[in-house]
């Protein structure tokens, strides 16, 4: 299923399976109570970390984020919650946590969750509840779900393979900085900070001041691209980072803080660009800050996955089915098909020089040639994978330089729609050529 879906991405089951007795198989194990949409999520996320271990990466980042799909319940009937902090919008929360090679391809998704928000809103704050009542818990749950898959795929491979978790703002609490901690001996993570936290120090009550106390370890130029409410610029930034032990809810817990913050070029009005992260990973060196902030860099892919997910690819939440169990399972399928629209993407630019039959089938290949008619190749060449990836993105739309950089998931997504229309066609074509010989 998620391999017709990839070949014809579609948010509805009747926009991806044309054929109806494929349509009808599709629904039939969309509604069998036999399968749930945890065990596709637990086996897609352990194919995931076989991959990353299979491949011997000595880490993979897991770029981990919460989200919401919105999803058509006139009734209520079908299972669905609240979501947003306003209106009467439906649907389901969903906590994803993309897998991606150090060099930042991603691998698929290693963790993902959904859960509907019943009942009215609460009105105490997060931190008074247990923590087996609060959202909170959707971070922990990755981590150690994560952790438990690569020690299980290492011992079975033989191989030493460990995560590094890469959260934003929404994880800065208590619980998530102290489970991060006990689980140090088996993965790394990194935080965003959304807090000015206490500190035990003797001369700084809170983080920033302790930061500030201490020396710059280095300095670095960042192209900031412009934004309704940022101004285009090379901004400079300084690093600082030592170890700081955060005075926590649950007790003290000791890891390395690393800021990187704008100065001397910030546009009057506008706030200066600052990253606070929060790490378990040991930093004593500029190389070692400027690791951390490179590997946070990488966060972004899975905001990427979410628009892959739903708009620019998959468009998930068009979908029309009628049962909480359906709904998720289907999205599951599809978030298998937006992850690897991401791979193709990434994959196009870290490892140029790789054969397209590394990614794409021979017919795939084919039918970009067909459409593309690109100089000097014909039918069964075989060009790089940089090359057919670029030709592809052409077929959706993308004009090169100005359209901003390179080809990305959107443009590209549109592309494959046209040579999956392409490849089918071929694929008949041959098929009726083999019926009128026999």
């Amino acid at each position: 299923m998620a391999a017709t879906a990839a070949r014809s991405p579609g948010g509805r089951v009747t926009q991806v399976f044309r054929e109806d007795a494929a349509r009808q198989g599709a629904y039939r194990f969309l509604e069998n109570d036999a399968v749930s949409a945890h065990s596709m999520s637990a086996a897609m996320s352990a194919g995931t970390v076989r991959m990353c271990v299979e491949a011997r990466l000595k880490k993979f980042y897991v770029a981990g984020d919460g989200s919401s799909i919105c999803v058509a319940d006139v009734g209520e009937r079908k299972g669905t919650g609240r979501i947003g902090s306003k209106g009467k919008a439906r649907g389901f929360e969903v906590m994803s946590g993309l897998a991606m090679a150090p060099d930042g391809t991603p691998v698929g998704l290693c963790s993902q969750t959904f859960w509907a928000r019943r009942g009215p809103r609460a009105k105490d704050r997060s931190y008074t509840r247990p923590v087996p009542m609060r959202e909170t818990r959707y971070w922990i749950e990755m981590m150690e779900d994560v952790v438990a898959r690569t020690r299980a795929a290492n011992a079975e491979a033989s191989t030493r393979c460990r995560p590094h978790f890469l959260f934003d703002r929404g994880a800065d609490a208590w619980v998530v900085l102290q489970r991060a901690v006990e689980l140090r001996e088996h993965a790394d993570v990194t935080v965003r900070a959304a807090q000015n936290r206490r500190v035990v120090h003797p001369y700084a009550r809170h983080l920033r001041e302790q930061l500030m106390r201490g020396p710059a370890l280095c300095s670095y130029a960042l192209d900031v691209p412009g934004s309704p409410s940022r101004t285009a610029r090379r901004a400079h930034l300084e690093v600082r980072a030592c170890e700081v032990t955060l005075k926590l809810r649950g007790g003290p817990v000791t890891l390395s803080a690393v800021q990187a913050r704008e100065f001397n070029t910030t546009p009057k009005g506008e706030p200066p660009i600052d990253w606070l992260l929060l790490t378990t990973q040991r930093v004593a060196t500029a190389a070692d800050a400027l690791a951390v902030i490179d590997g946070y860099a990488l966060r972004w892919r899975v905001e990427e996955f979410h628009k892959a997910w739903k708009s620019s690819v998959c468009h998930v939440e068009d979908t029309q089915l009628q049962s909480a169990e359906a709904i998720q399972k289907w999205a599951i399928v599809l978030a298998a098909v937006a992850a690897r629209s991401l791979h193709l993407t990434h994959a196009a630019r870290t490892s140029p020089d790789a054969p397209a039959e590394s990614e794409l089938s021979g017919e795939e290949i084919d039918a970009v040639i067909v459409l593309r008619r690109p100089k000097g190749f014909k039918l069964g060449d075989r060009p790089s994978l940089q090359q057919v990836v670029r030709w592809i993105a052409d077929l959706g739309g993308y004009t090169g330089k100005s359209s901003g950089g390179p080809p990305g998931a959107i443009v590209i997504g549109r592309g494959m729609r046209e040579v999956q229309a392409a490849t089918r066609a071929i694929r008949n074509l041959l098929e009726m050529k083999r019926n009128e010989k026999l």
